[in-house]
């Protein structure tokens, strides 16, 4: 079976790279294995093509849609599958056709897209393999500082602000790239996630009484157990409210690549990966999601600056695509979009915290299980070494929302 793969992605590898025009083209795998995230397997490859007797080497990463997945159809996890090869086969390559039309620079905060393939019903994508440059994992133990977090909401404006430019000046292409990736359309897959959230509030709760009792924290935590299905049925839900960019959807720690230049510095580039959950929303999804599924209190202490930062920077970039931010996204609505979708981030981050502690994906993603348990919690379980360091680290963002009345 491994040798029947490793020729199936070598086929798919010659195919995308049959405009290199190599004379010979040598492929090895230095690890090859079917790991990777819940919903995906990766392949390693290095290739070495000659031309003209000039070497080029290039190192890829196969990402792979699991057979298993697919044929689940209550879960529908092809939807995430088609939405990333869009994403990659379309709606990329169309921003930076505009952004090479107003002679700016390509936007860079993505892996480079070799080619995506549909074979079999499977859904391949291959990448660039980032960890040859340097790229690396923030560390999952540790909550996001200030750098991170302005590095990746420069990221995210200026991806944001592409979506906001074409509907202004192309309305009908951006209506296309919506109805490409309209998110989630498995109601089981939604009701599992609720589920999951609300499980780990009960949990919470629980760990609140026996900590110190705070009634404050434990009934806004009621109040937040009993919105999120509502709140987490419109996120899902595909709908056509004003304001929407192609989101990035997925914005855990393990999901952004950061470059240092040295050991032990602040990261100077952010590579933004896994678009299987990129679909038409409210860009302030994205941003409320990083902040509380991954930073802590000190963070979120400065939210009005990184606010302001981000929208400056969104209105800059929008300027230079020749648009008018106070037309495509004025101020106003984000901080009204920002409190109306934080309950949903905050509800996100009792689940996420405890990922801090996850550091392997070592669970096999067994949907036929999932809907015997009735959510997700499966793939979350994890020993938590310090129990005192969680909760405080918990507490600290509950504590920040409901001092400001966002919960």
């Amino acid at each position: 079976m491994e040798n029947e793969e490793k020729q199936r992605i070598i086929k798919w590898v010659h195919n995308v790279l049959k405009h290199k025009n190599f004379d010979k083209i040598y492929i090895e795998f230095p690890d090859y294995n079917t790991g990777g995230g819940y919903a995906a397997e990766m392949a390693f490859v290095d290739v070495t093509g000659d031309k003209e007797g000039s070497k080029d080497i290039i190192s890829l990463i196969v990402k792979k849609s699991k057979v298993d997945l697919m044929t689940n159809s209550e879960l529908n996890f092809i939807d995430l599958y088609k939405n990333e090869i869009n994403l990659y086969s379309k709606i990329l390559p169309h921003f930076q056709k505009m952004l090479k039309e107003k002679q700016m620079e390509p936007f860079k905060n993505i892996p480079k897209c070799y080619g995506t393939v549909n074979e079999d019903n499977r859904y391949i994508i291959i990448l660039e393999n980032l960890k040859n440059k340097n790229f690396k994992l923030h560390d999952i133990t540790k909550p996001f500082d200030l750098v991170h977090t302005r590095l990746v909401f420069e990221a995210y404006a200026y991806w944001h602000a592409l979506s906001f430019a074409l509907e202004d000046q192309d309305p009908q292409k951006f209506k296309e790239f919506k109805e490409c990736n309209k998110g989630f359309t498995s109601p089981k897959f939604i009701d599992l996630s609720i589920a999951t959230i609300n499980k780990e509030m009960d949990s919470l709760i629980e760990i609140y009484k026996e900590k110190n009792n705070r009634s404050d924290i434990i009934e806004k935590l009621k109040i937040l157990k009993e919105s999120n299905r509502d709140l987490s049925i419109d996120i899902f839900s595909v709908k056509d409210e004003d304001y929407q960019v192609i989101r990035h959807g997925d914005c855990w720690n393990n999901n952004f690549l950061f470059h240092y230049k040295e050991e032990g510095t602040d990261p100077d580039e952010v590579m933004i990966i896994d678009w299987q959950v990129s679909y038409a929303a409210s860009p302030v999804l994205d941003l409320v999601c990083y902040l509380f599924y991954g930073c802590s209190r000190e963070v979120l202490d400065h939210l009005d600056s990184l606010l302001n930062f981000y929208y400056n920077t969104l209105s800059k970039r929008l300027i230079k695509l020749g648009s008018n931010p106070n037309k495509c996204f004025p101020k106003e609505i984000l901080i009204e979009k920002f409190k109306k979708y934080l309950p949903f981030g905050c509800a996100g981050s009792t689940l996420m915290a405890k990922m801090g502690y996850k550091t392997n994906n070592e669970y096999k993603l067994d949907p036929e299980e999932l809907m015997k348990e009735g959510d997700f919690n499966k793939m979350f379980e994890v020993e938590i070494p310090n129990w005192d360091e969680y909760f405080n680290r918990i507490d600290g963002v509950l504590s920040f929302c409901s001092e400001h009345g966002y919960i």
